[in-house]
C-alpha cells in the first residue's frame, strides 16, 4: 500500500564547481576552488569541488586558509548570472514533473511527487528520469533521495553523492533511522553530539529506546520532541514551508551552535540583506518587523515589533531585527537556526503620520532602489553589503552622486565577481534579480565567520582571528578525623590556557608569514611562504601542512608524501606552466608521527568482550554427587552471605535467607540453580559464602559422607582431584590444602557450606561465563595473544531460563556461555589442564580467553578524527583500494565498493606525535604532465626513512618501515570509459630502526605504597593463629586501644602503633588491623615486605615476645564476622625488637595463601609473650610501629617442581629498561633426589610478532647460583638453558606452534656474582648461536627455527642442574627481548585499472529495455620481490553489472596468483515480475578464509490486483570460521481498510534458526575448489529441515491482529507466539516459550489510556531428544496441552488466586499494566495530574521443581508544569520571577516472595527539578534526586545555580579607582552561584559532601573578559578521614 506522499531532495553536485568545470573541461579532476584568489584576502569560499574538499576545504572558508589547506588548488572568482541561468533551466526541468517544487537555495530543491505515478510511473522510476534529464540537457549530475517525507529525502541525498540516489522504501523509515551514526542525523550539530554523548547515548538505536519523558528529561520538551520523532522516521516540520501569504521571510538553519555575538550580527545582516530587498523587488511596503531564534535544544522563540512608520531603509531594518535579537536572545546558548522577515506587508504605502524633519530614511531608500534597479539592468553587475569603514565610504560617495542616478550607482558598485572586498561580512549568498538563496552547500559550515583588520595598506595586510584563555588556580585542602587534628596543605597552583589563535601577514599579495596556535601552545603552527601566478606557483616552509596532495601514481601502493596538520617540518614547492599542462612539486620534510591501524571483516564493526578464565560465574550452579538426591530434596534454606544480613554463622559473618522463587533444583541432573536476584555472585571484592541447611541435620552429613575424600579417588570428591593430578604444569594441587571445612552453623542448623572466598568448592561448577548485556554472539576460546582459536575448547551460548524470570523489573537480560572441553565433555573443570589453578581462587597463569564476539553493521568505517589528512591507507584483501577515502570531520573512512562480510579492511593511517627523537626524514619530487584533458602521465620520486634518536627500537604498534621508490603511470579518462596503468619500484625495509622490540618486562613492576592515618582498627575477634594452631581468647586481650596514624621523618606515609600492657596477665595478647589500600595486589604476589619500628621499654627483654603477621582479614570500624582458621599466617622472623629503628620484613606466599585472599586482603600485626617470657624480667610494656609496605608482585608464570620455592618479580634497571627476577630454592629439608623436575620453567606473553624479516633474536640474561652439589651422571641429561619461542595452535598446548627453540647444554660460564647482563644471539638465516658475541659451539645446543609462525609467548627452563652441580639456590634475570637486523629488499609493483560505465539503456525492443545500466572494471596488480626469496604474486579484482530483461545482475571475482580467492554473485528483480513477484539471491564464496554465504528473498505482493495481502519468505546458510548457522523466516500480511475508518491487520510469521559447531563434531567440510559446487551445499544447509548435531536450534511461530476503531481511538491488538529452544552442549534441553498479549489502547482528545495484559508459560525437557525443526514443533505444540492456564485463567483473578500452583507443572508469568499520557492542561492541574503514569503488577510461579510465588511491581508518575505561577503566568501569583517550569518524577520498584516476605526488596528513585526565569539576564535552576533500595542504602542530592548579572563589584571598582581610563568602560557582570550537597549511605557508611561556588565574568570592550571564583568543599565519610578544600582562580579570555 503506498504512502500519502512521496518527495525528492535534489542537490547539484558541488554547483559552483561543476559548472566551471563543464565551462573548462582542462579543471575536472583537479582540486577546483570558487570564491576569489588567495591574495584576495577577504574573500571566501563559495565552494569547492569533491577534489578539493578532501584537502578539507568547505564553503565560507576563507580563501587564504582554503590555500592553506590546498594550495595547489585551482582558484577562480564564482560567476553568479552563469549559476543563476543553469539553476533557472533546472529548476524548469523540476517542474515538468510536479508543480510542487520548492527550492531551497540555488543548487538544491524538493520536489512533491504525490500523485505523479500515473504520468511519469513510480516515484524511483521518476526519480531516474530527472537525473538523465538533468545530464542530457546541462551535463550537471545530481545527488537525489527519496523518501516520504522532506526531512529523509534530504538525509538520502547526502549518502551516495555525487551523482547518486538512495531511495529509503515504504516502512523503512525507522529502520534507516536507526541504521544512521548520529553524526549523519541531519539538525545534530557538534554540540548537540556532544550533549548525547555526555548522556551515554552513542547511537541512534539509544534514542529509540529512552521513553519520551526520559529524553524529556535530559534535553528538555523541544529536543526531545524532535529527537523522538526522527529515530523513528517521523520528522516532518524541518523543512515544511508555512510561510504566510502577506508576509516575507528567510531563514537559515546551521550544521553548527552559532554562539559569536559578532558572527551571529553578520548571519542576521545577511538575512536582512536578502529579505529587504524582496521587499523592494515586489515594490511592497512593511511597518512589522520580526525574528526567529531556535537554540541548540531545539527551543524556539519569535518576537515582532511594529513601527509608527513603514520601514524603509535596509539600515533601519537591520537595527530593528538587532535590538529585538538583543531583546530576545539568552546569553551565551548556542542558536541552530535564525530567521527575519516582514508581516503585514501591503502593495500600498499607507499615510501614516510622518517625521516634522526630513531624515536620511528617504535618501538611503533612494540608493537601495537604485542599486536593485541597476541589478535589473546590468544582472552581471553584483552587489556588496556593507559594514566597514570603505563600504560607508561608498555609500557616503553616492548619497552625493543621487541625481545622476543610475550612472552614479554604477561607478559605486564593484563588478568583481561575488567576492567581498570586505572582512567583516560573508561572502554574497542572496541572487536578488531571483529572490532566492544561492548560498551553495548549506550543510558545510564556516569555521570562522569574520577577522580583524589591524592595518588597511596596499602592500601589507595582517589578519588575526581566534581567542586566548586564561586561568590560575590555587587549593587549600585539609585533612581531619576523630583520632588525627587539623592539618592543611596547600596545592600546587594549577595553571591552564586555551588557546586557538591565527595570524596572518601578507606582503605584495605574494608572501605571507602564518602563525597559529592551538590546544595549549601543544599544537601550533609557523610558517612563511610564497604565492605566484609564473611558473612557481607556491613555496611553504613551516613545521605543518608540508604534503604532497597531487594524486600521482606513486598513491597506489603507498609511496605518496601525504600528510596533514601533523607536525612534520620541512619545505613544499609547487611549480606550474602558464598553459598549466606541465606541474612539479618537490618536498622535504621530518616527520613526527605515529602509525596505527584497524581491521574490519566487510562492513561489521567487530565488538570482542574478553573475559578471563578465571572470572567463570559463582553463585549460579551446584552439582551434588549421586545418591545426594533424597538430601537435596530435603533443602530447608538456603543462605548467601551479605553484610545486610539478618542470620549469622557462628563465626558472626551474615547472611541472609533466600526464597523459593530464587532458587531451582532438577532432581534429574542433580544441580542447584541460583537465580541473578540471589546476589551470590563474585565481584570485584569478595566472593560470598552460601550456606545449604536441611529439614534434618543428617541430610548435610549425608552429603558431606557422599562426597568423600580427596584421597579417595573413587568418590567424588577423589574425582576431581585425579582431575587436577593429571594437570599439565608441573604442579598437583593437593585440594585438601585448599578447600575450608564444608559444614558450619547458622541459626542453630547444621549448614553444608557450597561457596566460600576462602579456597575451592567441590559442588561449584565453574564452567558458565556471563558475557554482559548481548542478545547474541559468537563465542570462541582463544590465546589472548594472538587469538588464535583454541579447537579443543566448545563455547556454546547456555540458555539461564530455568532460573531466570521472563521478565524482571530489578535485572537486564544477559549473554551466557559454556565452556566445554572436547577431551572431558562431561568435566566441570575445562580448563583443569591448562589453568587449574583458576578454579582454586589463583591467578591465572595460561594466556587463554573466552572471547565473546558481537558483529555491529555499520555504513562507514570510523577510525577517529586526529589523523594526519593524507596518511590513510585502506587494504581491501591486501589490495590497497585507491579510491577510498577519508572523511575528517566524520572520522570515517568510505571504500569504492560495498565489501562483502568475508572481505578483511585493513587500515592504516598517521597520528601527530610530539616525540622528535621517533621521527622519519622524507622527501620527494613529481612531474604531472596533461597531454589532453582525457590523457595525464606522471612520475614521482619518494623516500621515507625512520630517524630514532633516544630510543633505536621499534614497538610492535609502531614499527618504522623505510622505503625509496620511483613510480610512474599514465591515465586516460572520459565520461564512460578509464584506463590507467601505475608502476612502482622501491626499495624497502620492513624495520628500518635498530630492530623491534618484542618485550620488555614491564608489566608487574613492583613498588612501594604507604599507610593512611586512618589506616589502624582495634581487632575486634580472638585471632585464631594457623601456622602455631594457637587459639586466642577475647579476655586476654591487652592492646591499649590507641591506633591514630603519626608521621615520621624516616618514612613517607604515616606509621600505625601497636602497643600492649602484659604486666597483669603473661598470656596476653595485642593486635591491630591494618588497612592495606593496595591489598588486593597480594592475590598475584609472592611476597610481602613490611616496614616495623619496635619500641620496647625494656630492652632487655625485647626478646621475650613473638610477632605474628595475618593476612586476609577485614580491617574496618564495623565488625562483618570472621573465619580465622582460614585465614594465612606467618611468625615474623629476622626482626630484631632490642633495634628502636625501622627494619623490613618479609613473607613468602604460597598457593594455598594466596588462595584465600579473594575478599579480604588486610594485615594484622599479633604480638605475644613468647615462651621465655616472665613477669619477672620484664615490665609488660611495648610498642611496635607498623609503616609502609611492597607486595612483591609475580611478574611471570613460574611453574616448577612443589619442593622448592620459587619466586618472580620485576625490577626498574634504567631509562625504559625493566628486568624480571626468579629465584629458586631448595630448602634444606629436601634432597635432590626427592625432585620429580630439577627445572624452573618462566613463561611470559607478548603481541604477536613476525621474525622472518630479522636477522637475529636477541636476549639479555644474567643469573647466579650458589649452594652447589655434585650430581651423577644420570641427572645430567637435560639441557641447562631452553628458549622457546611459540605461539598457541588451535590445540593449545598439544601442539603450540613451535617458532624458535635453543637448547644450550651448560650455561654455568656464565654465572656471576652479581648482575651481568650477558647477550644471547640467535642467527636465524645461519642458524649459529652467540652469547656476548662470541660464536657458541654447535656441538654445545640444539636449534629449530620455523620463521613462518609468528610467536607470542617465551618460555624460558632453567635446569637447576648444570654440567654434574646441582645448585639449590640461584637467580635468573631476563631483560628485553628483541629482533634485529632486517635485510633490504626491492619490489617491483605493476597496477592496471580498467573501467567502463554505461548507464541507461543499451539495447532494447520497443519500449522494453533488453540491456541497460552496465558497468564493469578490472585491477590488476603484479608483484615481484625478493623479500625472503624471490617471488612473483599477482592480485586481481574484477567486478561487472547490469540489468538483463528486468534482471539487476552482478557479479566479482578475486585472483591471487592462478586461484580465486573470493567470488560473489547477486541477483534482483528490478520491477515485480508479473507486477507481484520479487526475486533476490545474493552468494558470496570465499576461499582464502573459508567461508560461505547464501541470502534468498521471495515476495509475493498482490496490492498492485487491489488485494491488501503481502507473503514474503527468506532464508540464509552460512558457513564461517567454526560455525554454520541458518535463518529462515516466513510472513504473511493481509491490511484491510475499510470505509468508515476501520482497519484490520493480520500478520503470520515463522521463524527458525540453528547454529553447528563444526570444532565439535566432525562433519564432512564443504567443497572449497568449485564455486557452483560449493553454491549446491551452502543451499542444503540454507534450505536445511534443521540438523541433529545442532548445537542450537530456535523455532518461532508468531501471529498478531491489529484493529483501529473509529471511535475513542481505539486500536486492540492481540499478539499469540510460540517459542521453542534446543540446546544440545553436556546435556540436550527443549524449553519452550508461549506467550499471550492483548493491548487495549484509548485515547480522548489529548489524553491516552492503554491496558495490557501479557502472559507467559513455559518449561524445559531434560530428556528431549529431537533431530529436526519438524520434531521440535512436535514437542512445542504438545506441550501446549500444560499450557491451558495461559488462556483459560480468569483475568485479573489470576494474580490473587490461591488454587494457581496445581493447575500449573512449570513456570507461568502474568503481568498486568496500565499506561496514562496525556498533554499539558497548562494550568495547575499539571501540579496534581500526571503528564504520564504508569503501573505495573507481575505475579511469576514456578513449579518446576519447588514451587515458588513471586510478585514484582513497578509504578512510574511523572509530572510537568511550566508557567502557572511566574508573572508571565496566567495567575501572575509571583511578581520576583516571570516563569517557570517544574518537574518530578517517581519511580517505585517492589518484588514479593510470597514464602518468604522478609526478602521484599524495594528500590524507589525520586526526581525534582525547578528552573526559575527571574529575567533576560537572570535564571535559577533547583534540583533534587534521592534513592533508597532494600539494604536501606540510600543516597540524596540536590543543587542550586544562581546566574545572573551584576551592576558592579569590588574588583571592577578598583579597577576604576586605580586606572582612571576604566571609568569609561562598560563592565557587563556575570555571576554564577552554586550550592551542591549530596547524602548517602553504603553499606552502613554514611558519607556526606557539600560544596559552595561562587564566580564571576567582566567582560568589556566586546572582546575582553577576566573570570574569577572561589569556592569550597567539604566532605565527610563515616570511619574515614574528613577532608575541607578552598579553591580560588581567576582567568583572562581576549578575543580576535
Amino acid at each position: 500500500m503506498s504512502l500519502d506522499h512521496w518527495y525528492l531532495h535534489v542537490d547539484l553536485d558541488a554547483f559552483f564547481a561543476s559548472v566551471e568545470e563543464l565551462d573548462n573541461p582542462q579543471y575536472k579532476g583537479k582540486p577546483l576552488i570558487v570564491g576569489g584568489k588567495p591574495e584576495d584576502r577577504r574573500s571566501v569560499v563559495s565552494t569547492a569541488s569533491y577534489e578539493a574538499r578532501k584537502y578539507g576545504v568547505h564553503s565560507a572558508m576563507p580563501t587564504f586558509q582554503a590555500y592553506k589547506l590546498c594550495p595547489q588548488g585551482i582558484f577562480v572568482y564564482p560567476r553568479m548570472e552563469r549559476y543563476a541561468e543553469l539553476s533557472y533551466k533546472i529548476m524548469n526541468i523540476f517542474r515538468d514533473f510536479s508543480p510542487d517544487v520548492d527550492q531551497m537555495s540555488i543548487d538544491e530543491a524538493f520536489i512533491d511527487l504525490t500523485g505523479t505515478q500515473r504520468l511519469f510511473g513510480a516515484p524511483e522510476e521518476t526519480a531516474i528520469k530527472i537525473k538523465a534529464r538533468v545530464k542530457e540537457e546541462t551535463g550537471l549530475t545530481v545527488s537525489v533521495g527519496l523518501a516520504s517525507t522532506k526531512y529523509l529525502a534530504k538525509i538520502a541525498s547526502g549518502f551516495s553523492k555525487p551523482d547518486g540516489f538512495y531511495y529509503i522504501h515504504a516502512g523503512d523509515e525507522e529502520k534507516f533511522m536507526l541504521s544512521l551514526p548520529l553524526n549523519k542525523v541531519w539538525g545534530l550539530g557538534q554540540k548537540s553530539l556532544d550533549l548525547l554523548h555526555s548522556k551515554g547515548i552513542k547511537s541512534t538505536r539509544d534514542i529509540y529506546e529512552m521513553p519520551f519523558e526520559t529524553l524529556e528529561f535530559l534535553f528538555g520538551h523541544n529536543m526531545a520532541n524532535f529527537l523522538y520523532e526522527v529515530v523513528r522516521g517521523n520528522e516532518k516540520d524541518s523543512f515544511s514551508r508555512k510561510t504566510k501569504s502577506h508576509s516575507i521571510s528567510a531563514e537559515n538553519t546551521f550544521p553548527y551552535d552559532l554562539t559569536d555575538i559578532y558572527g551571529i550580527e553578520t548571519e542576521l545582516m545577511e538575512l536582512a540583506h536578502g529579505v529587504y530587498f524582496r521587499l523592494l523587488k515586489e515594490e511592497a511596503y512593511s511597518r512589522t518587523a520580526f525574528i526567529k531564534i531556535r537554540y541548540e535544544d531545539f527551543s524556539t522563540t519569535t518576537v515582532q515589533e511594529t513601527q509608527d512608520h513603514n520601514i524603509n531603509t535596509l539600515d533601519s531594518y537591520f537595527q530593528i531585527i538587532k535590538g529585538l535579537f538583543e531583546k530576545k536572545y539568552i546569553q551565551g546558548r548556542g542558536i541552530r537556526l535564525l530567521g527575519v522577515g516582514f508581516e503585514n506587508v501591503t502593495k500600498e504605502e499607507k499615510p501614516y503620520q510622518q517625521d516634522l524633519f526630513e531624515n536620511n530614511d528617504s535618501k538611503k531608500q533612494i540608493v537601495e532602489k537604485a542599486i536593485l534597479k541597476l541589478q535589473k539592468k546590468h544582472p552581471e553587475i553584483k552587489i556588496n553589503k556593507a559594514r566597514t569603514l570603505k563600504n560607508l565610504v561608498i555609500i557616503f560617495l553616492t548619497l552625493f552622486l543621487v541625481k545622476p542616478g543610475i550612472e552614479a550607482a554604477e561607478n559605486t558598485v564593484s563588478q568583481k565577481g561575488a567576492a567581498s572586498s570586505n572582512p567583516e561580512v560573508f561572502y554574497q549568498t542572496k541572487d536578488e534579480a531571483k529572490g532566492i538563496n544561492i548560498s551553495e552547500d548549506e550543510d558545510e559550515a564556516p569555521e570562522s565567520l569574520f577577522d580583524w583588520q589591524i592595518n588597511d595598506k596596499t602592500n601589507v595586510e595582517f589578519l588575526i582571528s581566534g581567542y586566548w584563555k586564561l586561568e590560575l588556580t590555587e587549593t587549600l585542602s585539609s585533612s581531619f578525623s576523630q583520632n588525627t587534628p587539623f592539618s592543611f596543605a596547600l596545592g600546587v597552583p594549577i595553571f591552564k590556557q586555551e588557546i586557538d589563535l591565527s595570524s596572518w601577514v601578507f606582503l605584495n599579495k605574494k608572501w605571507y608569514f602564518e602563525a597559529d596556535f592551538a590546544d595549549e601552545f601543544k599544537k601550533n603552527t609557523l610558517a612563511l611562504g610564497y604565492i605566484g601566478q609564473d611558473f612557481v606557483r607556491s613555496v611553504r616552509v613551516s613545521n605543518r601542512s608540508i604534503a604532497l596532495d597531487q594524486d600521482y601514481s606513486a598513491d597506489a601502493f603507498g609511496f605518496g608524501l601525504k600528510g596533514g596538520e601533523n607536525q612534520a617540518p620541512g619545505i613544499l614547492a609547487h611549480m606550474q606552466s602558464l598553459d598549466n599542462k606541465l606541474e612539479l612539486d618537490m618536498l622535504a620534510r621530518y616527520d613526527m608521527t605515529t602509525s596505527k591501524s584497524a581491521t574490519f571483516y566487510g562492513m561489521n564493526s567487530v565488538q570482542d568482550n574478553k573475559i578471563n578464565p578465571e572470572n567463570f560465574m559463582y553463585g549460579y550452579c551446584y552439582r551434588f554427587p549421586d545418591g545426594s538426591e533424597d538430601s537435596l530434596s530435603a533443602i530447608k534454606n538456603i543462605y548467601v552471605e551479605n553484610i545486610s544480613g539478618n542470620y549469622k554463622d557462628e563465626h558472626g559473618r551474615t547472611y541472609k535467607k533466600l526464597s523459593t522463587a530464587d532458587y531451582i533444583y532438577s532432581p534429574v541432573t542433580k544441580y542447584l540453580y541460583l537465580s541473578a536476584n540471589a546476589n551470590a555472585g563474585k565481584t570485584d571484592s569478595s566472593i560470598p559464602s552460601v550456606l545449604l541447611t536441611f529439614t534434618n541435620d543428617a541430610y548435610c552429613t549425608q552429603i558431606i559422607a557422599e562426597t568423600g575424600s580427596f584421597s579417595d579417588s573413587s568418590s567424588f570428591a577423589g574425582q576431581i582431584q585425579t582431575l587436577f593430578n593429571k594437570g599439565q604444569k608441573g604442579k598437583n594441587y593437593n585440594l585438601a590444602d585448599y578447600t575450608p571445612s564444608l559444614s558450619c552453623e547458622i541459626e542453630g542448623d547444621k549448614a553444608l557450606l557450597i561457596q566460600s572466598p576462602y579456597g575451592f568448592s567441590p559442588y561449584l561448577c565453574p564452567n558458565t561465563y556471563d558475557g554482559g548485556l548481548s542478545s547474541e554472539a559468537d563465542v570462541l576460546i582463544v590465546d589472548g595473544s594472538s587469538d588464535t582459536v583454541i579447537n579443543k575448547y566448545i563455547g556454546e551460548e547456555s540458555n539461564l531460563s530455568t532460573i531466570s524470570l521472563y521478565e524482571d523489573f530489578f535485572n537486564e537480560k544477559h549473554i551466557y556461555a559454556k565452556v566445554i572441553n572436547k577431551d572431558n565433555e562431561t568435566s566441570l573443570y575445562p580448563f583443569i589442564d591448562e589453568a587449574p589453578e583458576i578454579y582454586l581462587n589463583l591467578t591465572n597463569k595460561s594466556n587463554i580467553q573466552i572471547l565473546f564476539r558481537t558483529y555491529t553493521s555499520v555504513s562507514e568505517f570510523y577510525i577517529g578524527r586526529d589523523i594526519a589528512s593524507g596518511s590513510v591507507l585502506v587494504y581491501k584483501n591486501n589490495v590497497i583500494d585507491s579510491s577510498a577515502k577519508y572523511d575528517s570531520d566524520s572520522g570515517c573512512v568510505s571504500l569504492s565498493s560495498i565489501p562483502s562480510n568475508s572481505d578483511k579492511i585493513y587500515i592504516t593511517w598517521q597520528e601527530d606525535a610530539s616525540d622528535y627523537s621517533r621521527g622519519a626524514f622524507t622527501g620527494g619530487a613529481g612531474i604531472k604532465y596533461h597531454f589532453t584533458d582525457s590523457l595525464t602521465g606522471d612520475a614521482f620520486i619518494s623516500a621515507r626513512w625512520p630517524l630514532l634518536i633516544n630510543n633505536n627500537y621499534s614497538t610492535i604498534s609502531d614499527v618504522q618501515r623505510g622505503f625509496a621508490a620511483l613510480s610512474g603511470g599514465i591515465s586516460y579518462k572520459t565520461d564512460n570509459f578509464s584506463i590507467s596503468n601505475k608502476s612502482a619500484i622501491s626499495v624497502q625495509k620492513d624495520n628500518a630502526s635498530t630492530g623491534l622490540l618484542v618485550s620488555n618486562q614491564t608489566t608487574t613492576v613492583s613498588q612501594t605504597y604507604y599507610l593512611e592515618s586512618s589506616a589502624g582498627y582495634t581487632t575486634k575477634v580472638a585471632p585464631y593463629i594457623a601456622c602455631q594452631d594457637l587459639y586466642l581468647s577475647l579476655e586476654n586481650n591487652k592492646t591499649i586501644l590507641n591506633h591514630s596514624g603519626s608521621t615520621d621523618s624516616a618514612i613517607t606515609g604515616y606509621k600505625i602503633p601497636l602497643s600492649w600492657d602484659f604486666s597483669d596477665n603473661p598470656n596476653g595478647w595485642a593486635a591491630v588491623d591494618i588497612h592495606l589500600g593496595s591489598g588486593n595486589l597480594l592475590k598475584n604476589a609472592s611476597q610481602l615486605k613490611l616496614a616495623l619500628k619496635p619500641n620496647i621499654s625494656d630492652i632487655a627483654a625485647a626478646d621475650s615476645y613473638d610477632v605474628y603477621l595475618q593476612l586476609g582479614i577485614k580491617a574496618s570500624s564495623s565488625f562483618y564476622g570472621e573465619n580465622s582458621e582460614n585465614l594465612p599466617s606467618w611468625k615474623i622472623e629476622g626482626l630484631d625488637l632490642t633495634n628502636p629503628n625501622w627494619q623490613t620484613i618479609s613473607v613468602t606466599l604460597e598457593d594455598k595463601d594466596r588462595a584465600r585472599l579473594v575478599s579480604s586482603y588486610d594485615a594484622r600485626i599479633i604480638v605475644l609473650p613468647s615462651s621465655s617470657y616472665t613477669k619477672n624480667q620484664a615490665n609488660g610494656l611495648g610498642s611496635i610501629y607498623i609503616g609502609p609496605y611492597e607486595p612483591i608482585i609475580q611478574s611471570l608464570n613460574v611453574y616448577n617442581d612443589e619442593e622448592f620455592i620459587v619466586t618472580s618479580s620485576s625490577f626498574y634497571t634504567g631509562p625504559n629498561d625493566y628486568s624480571s627476577l626468579v629465584q629458586w630454592t631448595l630448602p634444606s629439608t629436601s634432597d635432590i633426589s626427592s625432585l620429580n623436575d630439577s627445572s624452573i620453567t618462566a613463561i611470559s606473553y607478548f603481541d604477536a610478532a613476525d621474525f622472518s624479516a630479522y636477522q637475529n633474536i636477541n636476549l639479555l640474561f644474567a643469573i647466579n647460583a650458589s649452594g652447589q652439589e655434585e650430581v651423577s651422571s644420570l641427572l645430567q641429561e637435560e639441557a641447562g638453558f631452553t628458549l622457546i619461542l611459540d605461539k598457541a595452535s588451535s590445540d593449545y598446548e598439544d601442539s603450540a606452534e613451535l617458532a624458535v627453540k635453543l637448547e644450550l647444554q651448560d650455561i654455568s660460564d656464565f654465572f656471576s656474582e652479581g648482575i651481568l647482563y650477558h647477550k644471547l644471539t640467535i642467527n636465524t638465516k645461519t642458524q649459529k648461536v652467540y652469547i656476548d658475541d662470541k660464536e657458541v659451539s654447535p656441538s654445545s645446543y640444539n636449534l629449530y627455527i620455523n620463521s613462518k609462525i609468528s610467536a607470542s609467548r617465551q618460555k624460558l627452563i632453567i635446569n637447576t642442574i648444570q654440567g654434574s652441580y646441582f645448585y639449590r639456590r640461584g637467580s635468573f634475570y631476563i631483560n628485553k627481548l628483541t629482533y634485529t637486523d632486517t635485510d633490504l629488499y626491492f619490489k617491483l609493483q605493476n597496477r592496471l585499472e580498467l573501467a567502463y560505465k554505461k548507464d541507461g539503456e543499451i539495447l532494447a525492443c520497443n519500449d522494453f529495455d533488453i540491456l541497460k545500466d552496465l558497468h564493469s572494471q578490472i585491477n590488476a596488480n603484479q608483484i615481484l620481490s625478493n623479500q625472503s626469496e624471490l617471488s612473483f604474486n599477482s592480485n586481481n579484482y574484477a567486478d561487472a553489472g547490469f540489468t538483463l530483461a528486468g534482471l539487476i545482475l552482478n557479479a566479482d571475482a578475486s585472483l591471487e596468483n592462478t586461484s580465486f580467492t573470493n567470488i560473489g554473485h547477486s541477483i534482483k528483480s528490478e520491477s515485480p515480475i508479473f507486477n507481484f513477484i520479487n526475486l533476490e539471491e545474493t552468494y558470496r564464496y570465499s576461499k582464502s578464509d573459508s567461508s560461505l554465504k547464501k541470502e534468498d528473498k521471495v515476495s509475493l505482493d498482490l496490492s498492485k490486483f487491489n488485494i491488501p495481502y503481502i507473503l514474503s519468505f527468506y532464508t540464509q546458510g552460512q558457513d564461517q570460521l567454526y560455525v554454520r548457522s541458518q535463518k529462515v523466516e516466513a510472513k504473511s500480511e493481509l491490511n484491510l481498510n475499510f470505509i468508515n475508518k476501520t482497519e484490520f491487520k493480520w500478520n503470520i510469521l515463522f521463524n527458525s534458526n540453528q547454529k553447528i559447531k563444526t570444532n565439535k563434531f566432525k562433519l564432512d567440510p564443504y567443497n572449497y575448489n568449485n564455486y557452483f559446487i560449493a553454491w549446491y551445499d551452502i543451499s542444503s544447509l540454507q534450505f536445511s529441515t534443521g540438523h541433529s548435531l545442532a548445537s542450537q536450534r530456535n523455532i518461532s511461530y508468531k501471529t498478531n491482529f491489529e484493529g483501529k476503531l473509529p471511535f475513542a481511538g481505539f486500536k486492540p491488538s492481540l499478539e499469540y507466539s510460540l517459542l521453542g529452544n534446543y540446546q544440545n552442549s553436556t546435556s540436550k534441553v527443549f524449553t519452550d516459550t508461549s506467550n499471550l498479549i492483548l493491548k487495549l489502547p484509548f485515547s480522548f482528545y489529548t489524553q491516552s489510556l492503554t491496558f495490557t495484559i501479557d502472559r507467559k508459560a513455559g518449561g524445559s525437557n531434560y530428556l528431549y531428544t529431537g533431530e529436526n525443526y519438524l520434531i521440535d514443533s512436535q514437542e512445542l505444540f504438545l506441550l501446549q496441552s500444560k499450557r491451558t492456564h495461559l488462556y483459560t485463567e480468569i483475568s485479573f483473578y489470576e494474580l490473587f488466586e490461591q488454587n494457581l500452583k496445581n493447575k500449573i507443572s512449570d513456570q507461568y508469568e502474568s503481568k498486568y499494566q496500565l499506561e496514562y499520557k496525556r498533554k499539558l492542561f497548562n494550568n495547575m492541574n499539571d501540579l496534581f495530574i500526571p503528564s504520564k503514569a504508569s503501573f505495573a503488577v507481575i505475579r511469576d510461579i514456578n513449579n518446576q521443581a519447588k514451587y515458588s510465588d513471586l510478585y514484582q511491581f513497578k509504578t512510574v508518575i511523572t509530572n510537568t508544569s511550566l508557567n502557572n505561577f511566574g508573572s508571565n503566568s496566567r495567575g501572575k501569583y509571583f511578581k520576583w520571577f516571570r516563569q517557570e517550569e517544574v518537574i518530578t518524577n517517581l519511580t517505585g520498584l517492589v518484588k514479593v516472595p510470597l514464602d518468604l516476605p522478609e526478602n521484599t526488596s524495594f528500590q524507589l528513585t525520586a526526581y525534582l527539578q525547578i528552573l526559575f526565569l527571574i529575567s533576560d539576564q537572570a535564571r535559577l535552576t533547583s534540583a533534587f534526586d534521592a534513592s533508597i533500595s532494600t539494604d536501606l542504602d540510600w543516597s540524596g542530592h540536590t543543587s542550586f545555580i544562581y546566574a545572573h548579572q551584576g551592576k558592579t563589584s569590588f574588583i571592577t571598582e578598583l579597577a576604576k579607582w586605580i586606572i582612571p581610563p576604566a571609568r569609561s568602560i562598560n563592565f557587563a557582570i556575570t555571576r554564577k552561584n552554586n550550592l551542591n550537597i549530596e547524602v548517602s549511605r553504603t553499606n552502613k557508611i554514611l558519607s556526606q559532601k557539600y560544596s559552595l561556588s561562587h564566580n564571576m565574568d567582566f567582560t568589556f570592550l566586546d572582546y575582553f573578559t577576566i573570570t574569577s571564583g572561589i569556592g569550597g568543599s567539604l566532605a565527610l565519610t563515616e570511619g574515614s578521614a574528613s577532608s575541607l578544600s578552598l579553591t580560588i582562580s581567576i582567568g583572562a579570555k581576549a578575543e580576535f
